[in-house]
């Protein structure tokens, strides 16, 4: 029982965790793979369902292991079904965010519901060894780059204060120190109204975390 968790506790050294998310509504085959794979290389699934961990997830609250817990990847009906059986909580909500994937509608109803949103991949993932020829990429945006130099920022500082600006946790991810510290160098500045409206107007409903593999799962997310 609670395997899974006290795994993470035992590797971090923690004796509890202050958050912790069911990442995708779709649920893996349990085991020591961390993606398990049929005999044909497809994903194998298990026929549990997102409610059933929900639960089991209120029980490690109630325990002691987790202060809080949330969802990821979730759209708003799975979320409503959660909402409706949940005893503790939903904390937070992590989610695909950037310009060219605003989430407003998301966001709108995640803020209503008292959830937290956090923001994965707040500059599309431009690195992602999966990206395909063409596809747009936000550090060569031309109305990024215009506001970015009217503050004397980066692309990337301006994400993150737009983002910041929304109320929305972002979470870029870097392993450079330089990066780190000019991520966090932020809130020196504003952007205005109409900085902000520009920057929703680039929305393309760009995801670069699809999951193809799970598209035909009843549960997949983003139909």
């Amino acid at each position: 029982e609670y395997g899974g968790l006290l795994k993470s506790l035992s590797d971090l050294k923690l004796s509890y965790l202050d958050l912790f998310l069911i990442h995708w509504p779709i649920p893996f085959l349990e085991g020591d793979q961390l993606f398990p794979q049929k005999e044909d290389g497809s994903y194998a699934y298990s026929d549990a369902h997102f409610l059933e961990t929900w639960s089991a997830m209120e029980e490690l609250v109630k325990e002691g292991l987790v202060k809080a817990i949330g969802l990821s990847n979730f759209n708003s009906k799975q979320i409503e079904e959660v909402l409706k059986i949940a005893k503790v909580p939903v904390s937070v909500l992590q989610i695909e965010c950037h310009p060219y994937l605003n989430q407003m509608k998301l966001h709108n109803y995640a803020n209503s519901k008292g959830i937290v949103v956090t923001a994965f991949s707040p500059f599309a993932a431009p690195s992602r060894d999966w990206a395909k020829p063409g596809e747009p990429n936000l550090f060569e945006d031309v109305t990024l780059q215009e506001i970015s130099k009217k503050y004397n920022k980066s692309v990337p500082q301006i994400i993150l204060r737009w983002l910041t600006q929304r109320g929305i946790a972002a979470i870029p991810k870097t392993v450079s120190k330089e990066r780190l510290k000019s991520n966090l160098d932020i809130f020196s500045f504003s952007l205005s109204d109409e900085e902000m409206n520009r920057i929703f107007s680039l929305e393309k409903g760009f995801r670069t975390a699809t999951f193809p593999s799970g598209l035909a799962h009843p549960n997949y997310p983003f139909k």
